[in-house]
């Protein structure tokens, strides 16, 4: 049985960072003057926006800025407002979550310690070690649940980027507890479980060739000189070049599986690109579950997608598991 799971900011939330209308609502730990200055223009400027567009959320209004803002004199550059989430969703989200510095935390080889991320990973590998996962989100807490390699004592199964070619060597910072000479200051991942970020993640950093740098940690929000590569959803016409391999191979993972499990993604209406992904992914999937609160309203939007497939709608983490992994021990 092949398993595909697509997860969205429902499934981060539950690692305390905030769903998507919460971004520009957090107290931020800035490093430097010039993120007081980027930010809080992105802030007025999102402000002025809202009141003219009183029913449009924080992902239309970043793709404003994405495809439009060039034509608006007074919005700010779409990397002042990347920047601005990727410090949002670097900030420490427990106390487990222990850093001294910012820049270089979230670091990949550190776990995430989220007990329902976990127990969700588990449910699923317990049924099947052919596993693909797809997000729209741009943190790391996936990335630090599967592990950059597989783990012996402790839970991971280890991860790689899908869609991007290997070795996959991320750069990162000296440590000065490890014994080793060069103190992890690469990793390369070495996991087989495919890990697909649909709009870029927050240790990627993009040049103006397409050509993408992987980090350990979330540095791109912190340093001018690199550009943070994720994007809000957008039309086709506007991806960026370094995305194309990632969202077709994402499409070969969807029409593989025969499951797919959908946690803590609503598939809003300006996604447009994810529906239709899922559409060209949707002809061999036989089971498609929901783990969300609002899974009974969604069920006729996936229901659509995936006409001849049984759309199962379940509770939300953690409860929804104990729905969900009966019914794969019966596929399987």
């Amino acid at each position: 049985m092949k398993i595909a799971c697509l997860l969205g900011a429902g499934f981060s939330s539950r690692g305390g960072l905030p769903l998507v209308n919460g971004l520009f609502d957090v107290d931020l730990r800035l490093v430097a003057n010039w993120q007081v200055r980027h930010f809080s223009r992105v802030i007025e400027h999102y402000t002025r926006w809202k009141q003219a567009n009183p029913t449009r959320n924080v992902e239309n209004y970043l793709e404003f800025l994405y495809q439009n803002a060039s034509l608006a004199s007074s919005a700010p550059p779409f990397v002042y407002a990347a920047q601005l989430i990727a410090a949002v969703l670097s900030q420490p989200v427990s106390e487990r979550d222990t850093r001294v510095n910012p820049r270089y935390g979230n670091r990949i080889t550190t776990p995430s310690h989220v007990t329902e991320h976990e127990a969700f990973f588990r449910t699923i590998f317990k049924y099947s070690d052919m596993v693909s996962v797809l997000t729209t989100n741009y943190d790391l807490l996936i990335e630090r649940c599967l592990r950059h390699k597989p783990m012996k004592r402790v839970f991971g199964v280890g991860f790689m980027y899908g869609g991007l070619g290997r070795p996959q060597v991320l750069k990162g910072t000296a440590q000065p507890f490890r014994e080793t000479q060069d103190r992890q200051r690469t990793i390369e991942l070495a996991g087989n479980t495919s890990l697909f970020k649909l709009h870029g993640s927050l240790n990627w950093a993009a040049d103006n060739l397409g050509n993408l740098r992987l980090f350990q940690d979330p540095r791109s929000a912190f340093n001018k000189t690199y550009q943070v590569a994720i994007i809000p959803p957008v039309q086709n016409k506007a991806m960026p070049v370094w995305l194309g391999s990632i969202w077709q191979e994402a499409e070969i993972a969807l029409s593989q599986a025969d499951v797919w499990v959908i946690c803590g993604y609503s598939l809003p209406d300006y996604d447009v690109n994810i529906a239709k992904l899922l559409r060209c992914g949707a002809e061999k999937v036989s089971h498609i579950f929901l783990l969300d609160p609002n899974g009974e309203e969604l069920s006729s939007k996936f229901q659509a997608i995936a006409p001849f497939a049984q759309v199962v709608s379940l509770s939300g983490l953690p409860s929804g598991l104990d729905e969900l992994e009966p019914r794969l021990g019966k596929i399987a």
